[in-house]
């Protein structure tokens, strides 16, 4: 379960206590807020053209990130590049955009429905110029006004594994050939996962 509204966290541990049995003790899990993500960005609004057959054209928008890398600890950071669509019944937030071109550093991950990195532990391993796009307008001459924000989180290693594994299981169902993947969680003698992440939400496009 998500949260619809983001709690307010100080740095420094926080705990889930379930007591829902008066015969057990009380389920106890405990994760430590991560720190803020550091993150410095550039937006090229329309910065590709894209010519198809046929004359259509279609614009891209361009976003680069710069993640830290923090020595001596595996930085992982949880990207989400949405759009706001606007209607009657008020404004949603969807995922848009994908990787500009393949990086290793950076993919789709089905856990999440978001873009999962990671520095793999490795200090030499820079996370800077990340660079994602998204559909910016066609020569149609009928394009909707965008609004585009980019959410960065930095999840606690064990939601992060857990992402993983969640991928992992989807992307083995339709392969024979594949090994079993398990799904990872946290909590004691059971399953599923309580996990923490710290975001910063950077404004694109009002």
């Amino acid at each position: 379960m998500l949260l619809n509204v983001p709690l307010q966290l100080q740095p420094g541990a926080v705990s889930l206590v379930v007591d829902a049995s008066p015969t057990f003790e009380p389920l106890v899990v405990t994760e430590n807020v991560p720190a803020e993500p550091i993150v410095e960005h550039l937006f090229e609004p329309l910065a590709d053209t894209i010519t198809e057959q046929g004359g259509y054209e279609y614009y891209n928008h361009r976003i680069t990130l710069d993640l830290d890398n923090r020595p001596g600890v595996r930085d992982d950071y949880m990207i989400y590049l949405e759009v706001r669509k606007d209607d009657f019944e008020g404004s949603t937030w969807y995922r848009t955009g994908s990787q500009a071109f393949p990086d290793p550093r950076f993919e789709y991950n089905q856990g999440c429905d978001c873009l999962l990195a990671t520095d793999g532990g490795e200090d030499n391993v820079s996370m800077e110029n990340m660079v994602l796009e998204a559909w910016g307008g066609d020569n149609s001459g009928d394009n909707d006004e965008q609004s585009l924000r980019v959410r960065v989180g930095r999840p606690t290693a064990s939601l992060f594994n857990h992402f993983k594994s969640v991928d992992a299981y989807y992307g083995a169902l339709d392969n024979p050939f594949s090994e079993p993947a398990s799904i990872q969680g946290n909590i004691p003698d059971g399953f599923g996962i309580f996990g923490v992440t710290n975001e910063v939400v950077i404004s694109l496009l009002d």
